[in-house]
């Protein structure tokens, strides 16, 4: 009779098992050749240098409807407030205003001046320009910024939400979510270089894998 023997499946070599393990950890198998910690980071820095610079960070919460939505509440809301100064509703407060602490300002010049300047105010720094009291400005002219500001934080406070609502703005909710925060910078001209809050860009997968794959090398080496 013939025998016919099992074939048993040979356990794969403990050194074809490490070497398929360092290949995929990033790795590299053993050779002739010591590779040094210098060789491999060059090898990585090559890496990360062939990735897009545009990739390299990322910042979901900004879309292109939120840019959008807050890129005129600024001229949005200075010119609501010149508007408001020209309307019979300030009047009381500004001749309030004037008989406190600026008796030597005629209601009427301000009225003007803010019409001069109301569709200019486009940009943070044409606002800022308005409230901001230098050196070079006049007295009279140092009253109306001071008025100007005055009168601002009166319109946020008790008049900007029915402006927002019975109005023709579009992004309503984003006016609502500001309005805080251009309270905070009329209050504080000086500070007042940007509106929405810095955000922190983090690191995408593909970079943060290379610079793991750094970190183990130099262990592996050490």
């Amino acid at each position: 009779m013939r025998v016919l023997k099992r074939k048993t499946a040979q356990a794969p070599s403990k050194g074809r098992k490490n070497k398929k393990h360092k290949k995929r950890i990033g790795i590299p198998a053993a050779t002739n050749q010591v590779n040094t910690v210098e060789e491999v980071s060059s090898r990585l820095r090559k890496r990360i240098q062939k990735q897009p610079t545009s990739n390299m960070f990322s910042d979901d919460s900004i879309s292109p409807k939120s840019v959008k939505a807050t890129k005129n509440i600024v001229k949005n809301y200075g010119r609501a407030i010149c508007i408001f100064i020209g309307s019979s509703v300030s009047h009381p407060y500004l001749e309030e205003m004037i008989q406190k602490e600026h008796q030597h300002v005629i209601l009427e010049n301000f009225i003007a001046y803010i019409d001069e300047r109301k569709e200019s105010l486009d940009c943070i720094d044409r606002l800022k320009n308005m409230l901001v009291i230098t050196e070079n400005d006049s007295t009279e002219e140092a009253s109306y910024k001071a008025l100007f500001k005055q009168i601002g934080v009166i319109f946020i406070k008790y008049f900007s939400v029915n402006w927002i609502f019975s109005g023709r703005l579009k992004y309503k909710k984003a006016h609502l979510a500001f309005r805080y925060k251009m309270l905070r910078r009329l209050k504080n001209p000086e500070l007042f270089t940007y509106l929405k809050t810095k955000k922190i860009k983090f690191l995408t997968c593909t970079q943060l894998r290379v610079f793991c794959q750094f970190l183990l090398s130099c262990m592996f080496f050490k």
